[in-house]
């Protein structure tokens, strides 16, 4: 009997793969930049960081591996935790500062919320 060839597909393998790279950011495991925040260090992963954001992806391609932003450092942490959990925490408080950082971090899923009411 002849095999053909078939593919078959795994909608949830992506979710995983983000969620065991959040695991390793949230230990500082295997993580390779780091970025400066209020003079607090947030480890990542340079390819998380270039897949949402256009700022990173410049600046990564400018070998840059340490980057201080003068920029909310709360923000800056609701940011990041969408970048690898797809969930994004708003709220009156917090929502100008949140999408001013991602308007600055040139992230495009993010910055249309900017013209939305909250």
């Amino acid at each position: 009997a002849d095999f053909t060839e078939t593919t078959m597909e795994f909608p949830w393998h992506s979710g995983k793969v983000l969620e065991q790279l959040n695991r390793q950011r949230k230990q500082g495991l295997l993580c390779d930049c780091t970025f400066v925040v209020d003079g607090v260090d947030f480890k990542a992963h340079k390819a998380v960081l270039a897949a949402c954001s256009v700022y990173f992806r410049t600046l990564f391609l400018d070998q840059k591996d340490v980057v201080h932003l003068d920029i909310s450092n709360a923000s800056i942490q609701h940011v990041l935790d969408f970048m690898y959990t797809a969930k994004l925490s708003l709220s009156l408080q917090n929502v100008e500062d949140v999408l001013s950082v991602a308007h600055f971090l040139q992230m495009q899923e993010i910055r249309p919320l900017k013209v939305r009411r909250f």
